[in-house]
């Protein structure tokens, strides 16, 4: 009894400290979901705590069955098993479910607040100005002036770590900013929206960019009345058609280029300046057609190289990044490494539980916390996704934390029956 109770206290520690450092630290986050993970796992052998079943453990455990199979048949299986020390993480969700069960949330969101708003004050800094105390002089040198500005880092080392980050903390900020109760704090978390947005524009990732899009059209959707979200949807598809119209025009480039966002949007609108991912996308497609079951295996980037080059050699083409890095998109990069196996448990996992979010939000009455944070983790989470179509996002360690532990505050969601209104 001491134990349970020793280890409860122990599990709201390193809650804490995960939801405090997921803006600003990938080294804590780490510390925090080891041994959050290690009291979840003592919990379930002393019986104390369960997997919960549904979309997310159906879906991970399909995931890691293609992983085996990938590796088994993989050219080098001991090198592709090795991969196993990366999927540690995976028992996050249910560590976090664990952990809140009995505890209210809102303080431990707070948390998230207090570090997410003081890093966008310093995104803002780094993008105009460039200042930048918590890099190297080398990593600075990778953020040298682009379109006569700097991308917006923030605490992390890579722009679109950074604006991954911010595209999850939009979402869960925004749906908190829907709370009536309690009402001084609900302006606080619109206002987080609102900064985590501007950070993630900042960073000038055009896969964030359609990320944020994506949800905010999927909150607006389910916000609006239904013939509003059917205009919506009708704007949206007639602006859709009219950009790939006037993207050649030169009046359009013209009233672009003149600021570093624009000019970063038309790059996205022109196939030469994407070629490196559209020859990617070309090497994953030839991977695809002489393995489509298993793969390669993972960690296969050595034998990923083969197909870079014979797409290098057939298109006289140079690659900017090597194989390794990966193809830049999740969705492609998950079949080549885990097999059609692994990327249908993937998607099981994912959207399950978006779909289960966006229903269990139906099921609650407006201005609940209940409702707004199913719909914030819900769009945020189908955000990335959207995202997830141009980069490899949820290979990033500070960006799968964030994934993940969303993901466990949707598992604590769906436990509890829905609120009455406030």
């Amino acid at each position: 009894m001491a134990w349970s109770k020793t280890r409860r206290q122990a599990s709201g520690f390193f809650l804490g400290l995960l939801f405090l450092a997921l803006p600003i630290s990938i080294a804590a986050d780490d510390l925090a979901s080891f041994f959050l993970s290690l009291l979840f796992l003592s919990a379930l052998f002393r019986k104390e705590a369960k997997i919960p079943l549904g979309p997310v453990a159906l879906g991970m455990g399909i995931f890691i069955l293609g992983f085996l199979l990938a590796s088994f048949f993989s050219g080098d299986p001991l090198h592709s098993l090795g991969y196993s020390r990366n999927l540690w993480r995976f028992l996050l969700p249910f560590a976090v479910a664990w952990a809140l069960r009995g505890r209210d949330p809102l303080p431990f969101l707070k948390l998230t607040l207090y570090t997410s708003l003081p890093i966008t004050l310093y995104a803002l800094l780094q993008y105009f100005t460039g200042l930048d105390w918590l890099r190297s002089s080398r990593l600075q040198a990778e953020y040298q002036p682009e379109y006569g500005v700097w991308h917006a880092v923030g605490a992390f080392s890579h722009h679109l770590t950074f604006g991954g980050v911010c595209l999850l903390l939009f979402g869960l900020f925004g749906g908190l900013a829907l709370v009536r109760q309690p009402r001084f704090w609900r302006g606080w978390f619109a206002l987080a929206a609102v900064a985590n947005l501007i950070g993630l524009v900042l960073s000038l990732g055009r896969s964030v960019w359609l990320g944020a899009m994506m949800t905010i059209f999927a909150a607006a959707l389910f916000l609006l009345p239904k013939r509003l979200a059917v205009v919506l949807l009708g704007l949206a598809l007639l602006a859709g058609f009219g950009l790939a119209g006037v993207k050649d025009q030169a009046w359009f480039q013209e009233s672009l280029r003149p600021y570093s966002i624009g000019q970063r949007a038309l790059a996205g609108l022109k196939s030469e300046k994407n070629q490196d991912r559209l020859m990617m996308w070309k090497a994953a497609n030839a991977v695809l057609a002489e393995h489509p079951f298993l793969g390669l295996g993972p960690a296969s980037g050595q034998a990923m190289q083969f197909y870079y080059d014979e797409v290098a050699q057939q298109e006289q083409f140079q690659f900017q990044h090597k194989a390794s890095v990966g193809v830049h998109n999740l969705y492609l990069q998950s079949w080549i490494d885990f097999g059609l196996i692994g990327l249908v448990g993937l998607l099981i996992w994912w959207f399950g539980l978006v779909g289960a979010l966006f229903y269990r939000a139906t099921l609650t009455p407006p201005g609940c916390l209940g409702r707004g944070l199913s719909l914030g983790i819900a769009c945020g989470l189908l955000g990335s996704l959207v995202a997830a179509f141009f980069e490899n996002n949820f290979r990033d360690g500070e960006v799968q934390t964030v994934i993940l532990v969303l993901q466990g505050l949707g598992l604590t969601l769906l436990s509890q029956k829905t609120e009455r209104p406030a």
